[in-house]
C-alpha cells in the first residue's frame, strides 16, 4: 500500500470524531426499531397508544428524528477530508481518490447486501455510498463555498419534496369528499375520481392497520424466512425507486456541510466552549419550537397536511448541529469526556455495529425463526428494547477493541477496498493510543 493511502493509525484518529459517530450508530437504533418491530406500512403504532407509548414517541420526534442520520452525514463529509488530506490540491497523488472510490463503491455493495440479505429496507449505506462518491471533487473548496452549495441543495430539495407533499394530501383532502359523494349516489366515477378514492381509502386503511400492504406485511414478517425475504425486498426496492434521488441529494449535501464544518475546526473540537455553548443554544432554538409544534400536529393522528414537512430539512439541520455542539461542549470537561468516553469503541466500529443491529433485531429478537416478537411491543417497549441492545451493544465494543484491531464487518470492507488482508487481532505494534479528546 501506498504511502498516500496507508490507513489512519489508531494513534492518530479524533477521537472526537469517533465519539460522535459512536453516539449517532448507536442511537440510530431508537429510529430504525420501531420499523424493525412492527409495522412500517400503518400510520400510527397499531400495538397501542399508551400515555408511555406517546411520550416515547413525542421524544423520539422532537429530539432524535433525523438527526443520527444527519450527524453521520457530517461526519462522512469530515472523513472525506481527512483521507484526502494528501490530495487537497488538484494534482494530488491519483492513489488516494482510487482508495476512496474503492472504499465507498463496497460501502455501496455491503448497503446491498444489508438491504437484501440481511433484510432492512431501511438502511443507509447504499445512498451514503452513492453520495460519497459524488463529493470526492468538491474537497478543494473554500469551506464558505461548501456551506452554501451543501445549504443550497439541502434547502432547496427538502423544500421542493415536503410542499410536493404537502399539496397532495391539501388536494386529497379537497378532492376525496366530492369523489366519495358520487361514488356513494351510485355514479359512474371517472378515472382521476376513482384513484383518488383509492388513495383515500389506502390513507384511511393506513391509520388502522388494515390496508393491503399492511397485511403484505404481516404475512411477510410473521410466517417463514422465505416470506420475510420476499416482502423486504418488493418494499425495500419500492422505496428506494421512491425515495433515492432525495436521500443522495440529502446526504451529499449535509456531506458538504460535514466538509466545511471540518475545515473551520468546529466538527472536531478546535473551537471554545463559549463558542459550543453559543451554537448549542441557537441551533436548539431554532430546531425545537419547529419540532415541538409539528410533533404535537402529528400526535393528534389527523389526516391534515404539516407545515413541518416543508420545514423537516430546517429543523433537522439546527437540531442536529445543536447535539455536535453539546457533544462537543460535554467533551470540552472532565466529566463529559469521562461519560462519553465509552461511546468511542462503537464509534470505530460503526459497520458492525449497525449490522449488528440488524442481526439482532431483525434475525434474533421480532421474526417468527427468532423470539418471534414483531408486533407486540408499542412504542415505550419497543424503545426500550432498543436501549437495552445499545447498551449491549456498548459494552462489546470496548471489550472487543481489548483484543481485535478491527471490527469484523469493518475488517472485511478495509480489506476488499484496499485488496490486502488488514489486521484483526492485536498486535503489540496496535496499542490502542487515540489522539486527545
Amino acid at each position: 500500500m501506498s504511502d498516500a493511502v496507508k490507513r489512519l493509525a489508531i494513534r492518530d484518529r479524533i477521537a472526537v470524531l469517533d465519539v460522535l459517530r459512536g453516539l449517532a450508530i448507536l442511537l440510530i437504533l431508537l429510529m430504525n426499531i420501531p420499523a424493525m418491530g412492527n409495522l412500517e406500512s400503518a400510520r400510527i403504532d397499531v400495538t397501542g397508544w399508551t400515555a408511555a407509548d406517546q411520550m416515547a414517541t413525542w421524544l423520539q420526534r422532537v429530539i432524535f428524528a433525523g438527526t443520527q442520520r444527519g450527524m453521520l452525514e457530517l461526519l462522512f463529509g469530515a472523513g472525506m477530508l481527512i483521507m484526502a488530506s494528501r490530495a487537497m490540491q488538484p494534482d494530488g497523488p491519483v492513489a488516494v481518490a482510487d482508495a476512496y472510490y474503492r472504499r465507498n463503491l463496497w460501502l455501496v455493495v455491503f448497503g446491498l447486501a444489508h438491504a437484501l440479505l440481511f433484510m432492512w429496507w431501511g438502511e443507509i449505506l447504499f445512498p451514503y455510498g452513492l453520495a460519497a462518491l459524488l463529493i470526492f471533487q468538491f474537497r478543494t473548496l473554500a469551506p464558505r463555498t461548501l456551506m452554501g452549495i451543501g445549504l443550497v441543495v439541502l434547502l432547496a430539495s427538502g423544500h421542493w419534496f415536503g410542499t410536493q407533499q404537502y399539496n397532495a394530501r391539501q388536494q386529497l383532502l379537497h378532492d376525496a369528499p366530492a369523489a366519495l359523494a358520487i361514488k356513494a349516489e351510485g355514479n359512474p366515477l371517472s378515472d382521476d375520481q376513482s384513484a383518488t378514492v383509492k388513495r383515500w381509502e389506502d390513507l384511511q386503511a393506513s391509520t388502522k392497520g388494515t390496508g393491503k400492504e399492511t397485511q403484505e406485511e404481516r404475512t411477510g414478517r410473521t410466517t417463514t424466512l422465505a416470506a420475510f425475504f420476499k416482502w423486504n425486498a418488493k418494499f425495500w426496492m419500492g422505496f428506494t425507486s421512491d425515495l433515492l434521488v432525495l436521500i443522495i441529494f440529502e446526504a451529499s449535501a449535509t456531506m458538504l456541510i460535514g466538509a466545511a464544518l471540518f475545515k473551520w475546526g468546529i466538527i472536531q473540537g478546535k473551537r471554545s466552549a463559549r463558542f459550543y455553548l453559543a451554537l448549542m443554544l441557537c441551533a436548539y432554538a431554532v430546531a425545537i419550537p419547529m419540532r415541538v409544534i409539528d410533533t404535537q400536529q402529528y400526535m393528534t393522528l389527523a389526516l391534515d397536511p404539516r407545515p413541518g414537512w416543508i420545514t423537516y430539512q430546517i429543523s433537522r439541520l439546527a437540531m442536529t448541529l445543536g447535539h455536535l455542539a453539546l457533544v462537543n461542549l460535554a467533551i470540552s470537561t472532565g466529566v463529559g469526556r469521562w461519560l462519553l468516553k465509552p461511546f468511542e469503541a462503537a464509534g470505530r466500529l460503526p459497520l458492525s455495529v449497525y449490522f449488528g443491529q440488524s442481526i439482532i433485531c431483525l434475525w434474533i429478537l421480532f421474526p417468527p425463526y427468532g423470539f418471534g416478537l414483531w408486533g407486540k411491543f408499542g412504542m415505550a417497549g419497543m424503545t426500550a428494547i432498543a436501549v437495552g441492545v445499545i447498551a449491549f451493544q456498548v459494552i462489546v465494543a470496548n471489550l472487543w477493541l481489548r483484543w481485535f484491531e478491527n471490527g469484523p464487518f469493518e475488517w472485511l470492507w478495509k480489506s476488499l477496498a484496499y485488496a490486502k488482508l488488514q489486521p484483526f487481532r492485536k498486535t503489540p505494534s496496535a496499542i490502542h493510543i487515540t489522539a486527545p479528546i
